[in-house]
């Protein structure tokens, strides 16, 4: 996969780079997550980015602002980004009236993972007074919006139902896949727990849908094998599965065939919860019978944690820190490891337990991927992986703007924080220090950002990488914020 630049030291230029974990955008104010939209006297503002095509060779957005535009401005000064902040640059630009450009992005039949668009800063210009836009970013508005971030969803191609015809069975995923898979990753379990059917390789017929989300993989069984069958499961082995626009590949992914419950003879798991706030990255799995670990010589043993990994809303798992068993059939996977300091509670969406990962009175469990979590303790409204601002306040008395994100963060730069006047024009001079708010829950937090002077400032400019999670090596890159402009909620400005 592939992210804008994450500069943060010019006050227009266009960032933008990975974000945190959200729900679904629906609203068409210019500011993302809830914040106030700026309303500059000459600057061309950004009011909305609407979806208005999805076809076969890519998708039509419109950019609308609250100014008659001089210029049509260059599609590439355009972007639509995915719930990860991957970006998709525009090929061609239209005026739509007089205040709206068409952007055309090749390439992008479904932007249903999508979640916001950006405009780069100088990029429009006001047709009365040639003044130029500052750099801002919008939730994207579509007939259909992403659930990554939620309980069980991911920005890697999440598995959402399975049904069968004949020896033919359908594996449907919630976004576009890159490219038609290994067919023999796909199997089927029956209700004893066993593989009852395996996807045949070539010649044998696999299909990708129009839509690129829904895999029909042949099998090696007979109808009847694969109608008595209970779950399928696709192995995450070789990464085949990969996502189309984030670039993500899906782990082992799990589902009940249609009708059925997907419950077999053998210690299922059936369900999984994030322990307490979150602040510890714990997590519970429930088995559907007695289980232990492995047994050995006829004694059973402690509970492994190689059985189990912890899957997160930007796509990755990471292995559990430990496992241990509460009562006759939860296993609590363990706590950060000392010197281990990253926040994954608001990032938990997910756990992987791994064929035989315990042991039950009827032999050893059975693979699943069990939803957990969904951005637990966090505002997060569904926009970026990465901490997104939900409002700020100006003080005047002590030059400062404190910016309220809808999660935790663990680094943020001062010369990503600029102030913007009555105009739309930015200071040249950013921020000069910056003091964070509690970070030892998952939730809402604070950063304060430190000016020499705020008089007569109308916005807050927040450049792309300014702020970044603490989520990062060795389980991959950090999410960081997408670009946002927002106005003040309440001011002692001036």
């Amino acid at each position: 996969m592939s992210f804008l630049s994450k500069r943060t030291g010019a006050p227009l230029a266009v960032l933008a780079a990975a974000a945190v974990p959200l729900l679904a955008p629906a609203a068409s104010n210019a500011a993302i997550a809830g914040a106030l939209a700026p309303n500059s006297t000459l600057a061309p503002d950004l009011v909305s980015a609407t979806v208005t095509a999805n076809t076969a060779s890519g998708s039509t957005v419109k950019f609308c602002f609250d100014k008659t535009l001089g210029s049509i401005p260059a599609a590439n000064a355009f972007s639509i980004n995915t719930y990860k902040n991957v970006a998709s640059g525009g090929n061609t630009a239209a005026v739509n009236g007089t205040q709206c450009v068409d952007v055309k992005f090749n390439g992008v039949a479904d932007t249903t993972t999508f979640t916001t668009g950006t405009v780069a800063g100088g990029s429009v210009v006001n047709a009365s007074t040639g003044t130029r836009n500052f750099a801002d970013s919008t939730a994207l508005i579509g007939p259909s919006a992403t659930s990554n971030g939620t309980r069980g969803r991911t920005t890697a191609p999440d598995l959402t139902g399975v049904t069968f015809a004949g020896s033919q069975v359908s594996y449907t995923f919630d976004e576009a896949l890159a490219a038609i898979p290994d067919p023999t990753q796909f199997t089927l379990l029956g209700a004893n727990g066993i593989q009852s059917a395996q996807g045949l390789p070539a010649p044998a017929v696999t299909t990708l849908s129009a839509d690129r989300k829904t895999v029909t993989v042949t099998m090696n069984a007979a109808p009847t094998v694969v109608a008595n069958s209970v779950r399928a499961l696709y192995s995450g082995v070789g990464g085949t599965v990969v996502s189309q626009y984030d670039g993500d590949p899906a782990p082992l992914e799990s589902a009940a065939l249609a009708g059925g419950t997907g419950g077999t003879t053998l210690p299922d798991p059936t369900s999984a919860t994030v322990v307490g706030d979150g602040s510890t990255g714990q997590v519970d799995v429930v088995f559907d019978d007695t289980v232990t670990g492995t047994t050995v010589g006829g004694v059973p043993g402690p509970v492994a944690p190689g059985g189990f990994s912890i899957l997160l809303s930007d796509g990755r798992t990471i292995p559990a820190d430990g496992a241990t068993l509460l009562g006759t059939n939860t296993v609590r996977l363990g706590a950060i490891p000392a010197g281990v300091n990253f926040n994954r509670g608001e990032f938990i969406v997910g756990v992987i337990a791994a064929a035989g990962a315990v042991t039950g009175p009827a032999g050893a469990s059975t693979p699943a991927n069990v939803p957990a979590g969904g951005n637990t303790g966090a505002f997060a409204t569904g926009f970026t992986t990465g901490p997104d601002a939900v409002a700020t306040t100006f003080n005047g008395a002590t030059n400062s703007a404190v910016v309220t994100l809808d999660q935790r963060y663990a680094t943020a730069v001062p010369g990503g924080f600029f102030t913007i006047d009555n105009t739309g024009t930015a200071n040249a001079a950013p921020a000069t220090s910056l003091s964070f708010g509690s970070t030892a829950v998952p939730g809402r937090t604070t950063v304060t950002a430190q000016f020499t002077s705020i008089a007569g400032a109308r916005a807050l400019l927040i450049n792309a990488g300014a702020l970044a999670t603490s989520l990062a090596s060795p389980f991959g890159p950090a999410n960081t914020n997408i670009t946002q402009a927002l106005a003040p909620s309440a001011s002692t400005a001036g």
